[in-house]
């Protein structure tokens, strides 16, 4: 059910009159656009598999924030929010870390300083986890590496290469934070 509830929402969010004027990215409205048209059920081949592209981030922070989201499904939420619009394992998982840390920075579970080392301890947490069906369904099959732009083996290489970009953007908050 949770899925519908996203495409549905994201539908809603297509045919806004007000859209455009919120300015949605090109791979957000295209992958909405291709949704509306292929439907529900074939929703991984309406996600741009090899767009790595900022708008699935830029969401979220708010789903981190949103009142209705359990701490045991903010995973879900904020990786399925990602990808249904941008495919790539690295857009789900660091969704899912940021909107975990915005999380635990509006609770003061965490200082602002200590954000990069809880993103290193959210990587390890998450590091050969089990892949999220809910979230992410068969988009292992669907999207490229970063690195050699070959489809992904296997779940595990795409969850590995989620957890490495949340790594890689913990290191280099670390290093702009010294």
């Amino acid at each position: 059910m949770l899925r519908m509830d996203f495409i549905t929402e994201f539908l809603a969010y297509a045919r806004d009159k007000d859209t455009p004027s919120r300015a949605p990215g090109v791979t957000v409205m295209g992958s909405l656009r291709a949704l509306e048209k292929m439907g529900v059920a074939r929703w991984t081949h309406a996600t741009s598999p090899d767009s790595a592209g900022c708008g699935s981030v830029m969401r979220a922070a708010w789903v981190g924030l949103h009142p209705r989201v359990s701490d045991e499904n903010l995973f879900t939420v904020a990786a399925m929010q990602a990808v249904l619009t941008h495919g790539p394992a690295e857009n789900g998982f660091v969704a899912a870390a940021l909107a975990g840390l915005t999380r635990a920075l509006a609770r003061d579970e965490v200082a602002p300083v200590d954000a990069a080392a809880w993103l290193f301890d959210w990587a390890a947490h998450h590091d050969g986890m089990a892949y999220d069906e809910v979230a992410f369904s068969n988009l292992w099959r669907l999207t490229v590496t970063s690195d050699c732009r070959e489809k992904h083996s296997s779940r595990e290489s795409y969850v590995a290469e989620g957890v490495a970009h949340v790594r890689w953007i913990a290191a280099h908050a670390r290093s702009l934070a010294n």
